[in-house]
Formats: structure tokens, sequence, C-alpha cells
């Protein structure tokens, strides 16, 4: 009876364990993107803080870096433009 008491206990530290791991392995971050908007000579930057929650390093830095976006195109004006917003892990 001792022995299946032991590996009880042994298995019920390692699933706290594992859980208590999990739960500190997530935390919050910030991604602040910086848009660069250039049209018709004129640049215009704008700079947005965007918060991600309960997440791991990994998860983060995927979030953060699918806002990092680079576009061209023409106004209705049939001015171009360009468009560029970058974004960093903070």
């Amino acid at each position: 009876m001792g022995s299946k008491l032991n590996k009880m206990k042994k298995l019920f530290f390692t699933i706290i364990g594992t859980a208590l791991l999990a739960v500190s392995c997530t935390k919050d971050y910030s991604c602040t993107c910086t848009e660069t908007y250039t049209a018709g000579g004129q640049v215009t930057t704008y700079v947005n803080k965007y918060d991600i929650s309960e997440a791991s390093s990994k998860q983060a830095k995927i979030a953060c870096n699918e806002a990092t976006i680079i576009s061209s195109g023409t106004t209705w004006g049939g001015n171009s433009y360009t468009s560029e917003v970058t974004c960093e892990l903070k």
C-alpha cells in the first residue's frame, strides 16, 4: 500500500509542478508598432502600442511579427504611396 501511495504522491507533485511551470512561463508583453506613410512627398508617422496578454515569449514574438507590413499602391488622386509598419516586442 505504501508503494501505491508514494507513486500517487509523485504523480500529484509532477502534475502540480508542470502546472506551475506552465503558468509561470506566460506573462504580458507589449508590441510597439511604427507606421510610416508616404504620399505626395509628405511623410506621416504614427506609433501604436498593443498589449499581448498571458502569452509565452514565443507566442508574443509571433503575434508582434504578424503586425509587420509593407505595402504600396496608388491613391484615388493618382498619387503613389507607401506604407510601412514595423513592430518591436517590448
